[in-house]
């Protein structure tokens, strides 16, 4: 697996992302027509400081993330089909790795916690439906 540290402005990984991230909203919050404003605001809070992470199997884009320019990793997607191949982790650990800050927080998924808490993340509040976590670098 090959991940790449991208520009925002890289289409193919942006694209991903936002289709993701648009299906994933209209799937879990019952959404439809939303796409043009979704994108919209999406667009609007990108910093050029912001990075992408592509995640390619043989040549094939099939997971991102986000990472904003405070290091929030503000959203990671995974095709289905390759959530087997502990994608998401590895791009977790990449982004660990180029890390020059000392802190890198989330918004996950509350079953995720067992996965972030092994990466060294840490529970620092529950929001409702999702915990906020963050990894203090040493």
């Amino acid at each position: 697996m090959n991940i790449k540290v991208l520009k925002t402005n890289n289409k193919e990984v942006f694209d991903f992302l936002i289709t993701q991230a648009y299906n994933e909203l209209k799937h879990n919050r019952g959404l439809s027509n939303i796409k043009d404003e979704f994108l919209k605001n999406y667009i609007k809070d990108i910093n050029v400081d912001d990075k992408l992470y592509g995640a390619y199997i043989d040549s094939k884009l099939v997971g991102c993330a986000y990472l904003t320019y405070d290091n929030y990793i503000k959203d990671i997607y995974v095709l289905k089909e390759y959530k087997k191949y502990e994608v998401e982790k590895q791009i977790i650990k990449k982004i660990i790795e180029d890390n020059d800050k000392s802190i890198i927080s989330s918004h996950i998924n509350p079953n995720s916690i067992d996965k972030y808490e092994k990466l060294g993340f840490e529970e620092i509040d529950n929001v409702g439906d999702s915990i906020m976590v963050e990894r203090r670098i040493k």
